[in-house]
């Protein structure tokens, strides 16, 4: 339920991004929308029969040679590829923008920030401390508990992938802003 939940936050991000023109983005909305529908089946709560049948659809729809076949395994393809699809994105908005040397200072770091911060907490809930909070949310929380370890899990890990993401691309913003600033000055020196 973790990666369900994770995969849902990712997949409103993602078509947030897409609706404001990052056009790539709708690539990893589909693939991270079809991941939430995997990771949801497995669950085998309410409403997990429906997803696991969108699945089924979408991997008999992918068998085809038709266009939409070849569209249903090209999303087949980009959900294990979405991380890369982002990092195609943020190269892209680096090319695409106007002010290139603050895009590039901005969305590189972000990019890098976001692997740096989902890895350190893959990591994290590999250690037997981490392991030990999930088992203990799971007994606190009875009959919910199972799902309200996933859900603590994947906000946690959502929001990690993303603060690393706003924290990195900020640095960056704050020393290309510095670094400019720092030349202003002295070229307003240089002229007195």
């Amino acid at each position: 339920m973790g990666n369900a939940v994770s995969s849902l936050i990712f997949t409103v991000r993602s078509g947030e991004k897409s609706v404001q023109g990052d056009l790539g983005r709708s690539v990893t909305f589909l693939a991270q929308g079809v991941n939430t529908a995997e990771a949801y089946a497995k669950t085998g709560a309410w409403g997990s029969k429906a997803s696991e049948q969108l699945v089924s659809s979408i991997n008999n729809i992918a068998a085809s040679e038709s266009a939409l076949g070849k569209s249903a395994r090209f999303i087949k393809w980009a959900q294990s590829h979405v991380n890369p699809i982002i990092g195609v994105c943020a190269v892209s908005k680096v090319v695409l923008a106007d002010d290139k040397e603050k895009a590039f200072c901005t969305e590189i770091p972000g990019f890098l920030g976001m692997l740096a911060a989902e890895s350190k907490f893959k990591k994290l809930q590999q250690t037997s401390k981490m392991k030990n909070i999930f088992k203990s949310i799971e007994k606190v929380g009875g009959k919910k508990g199972k799902f309200l370890s996933a859900l603590v899990e994947g906000i946690s890990f959502a929001a990690v992938s993303i603060g690393g993401y706003q924290l990195a691309s900020k640095v960056g913003e704050y020393a290309i802003e510095g670094e400019r600033a720092l030349k202003a000055k002295r070229g307003v020196e240089a002229m007195a």
